[in-house]
């Protein structure tokens, strides 16, 4: 896999740049060590340094209380690695799968609803930044894979794939079901 369209995807996800200190750093908190280590090797693999912590966090909503346990892995960069990292060609062959596969880790969601006599497949990504969910969908397109789009009055947009021969292409793709 090529890890710079690998490292953008998760950037456009849930990953973030902090410019706190004199460089800045790319940093991922994620609560599946899985995922904590695959970012790792790939800050590693294109000659950054990636730097570990955990922690736990107390969350409370509606009168219910449950702790996390995140991973938060770091790594410092310059600013010329960023601009290298802002300016790749998704939709390129080489790229646009490493870059899905990125972004869904970071910011998808697979999830299968039972009925009765039936049962639906989504796959999923929700974001506000309606630019990096058309992106993911050209890239969709490109690979013949059908998407729908929509945003909700809250600003909060969320692409989408429901048929199962789609789902199961994205899956031979190496995009996995999490």
């Amino acid at each position: 896999m090529n890890d710079m369209p690998y490292l953008r995807g998760i950037m456009d996800g849930d990953g973030y740049v902090n410019r706190g200190g004199t460089n800045p750093r790319l940093e991922l908190w994620v609560t599946s060590h899985d995922f904590a280590i695959s970012f790792s090797n790939a800050l590693e693999v294109v000659g950054l340094i990636p730097h570990w912590r955990e922690t736990d966090r107390t969350h409370t909503f509606n009168g219910y209380t449950w702790v996390s346990h995140y991973y938060i892995v770091r790594a410092t960069c310059k600013e010329r690695f960023l601009q290298s990292l802002a300016d790749l060609n998704l939709l390129s062959e080489e790229n646009k799968f490493a870059y899905l596969i990125g972004f869904f880790q970071a910011e998808g969601c697979f999830r299968i609803q039972k009925y009765p006599n039936r049962e639906c497949w989504m796959w999923h990504i929700t974001n506000k930044d309606l630019s990096k969910l058309r992106t993911v969908r050209l890239i969709l397109d490109s690979l013949g894979i059908k998407s729908g789009l929509i945003t909700k009055k809250d600003g909060m947009s969320m692409l989408y794939v429901q048929r199962r021969a789609d789902i199961m292409k994205l899956s031979g793709f190496g995009v996995s079901k999490k």
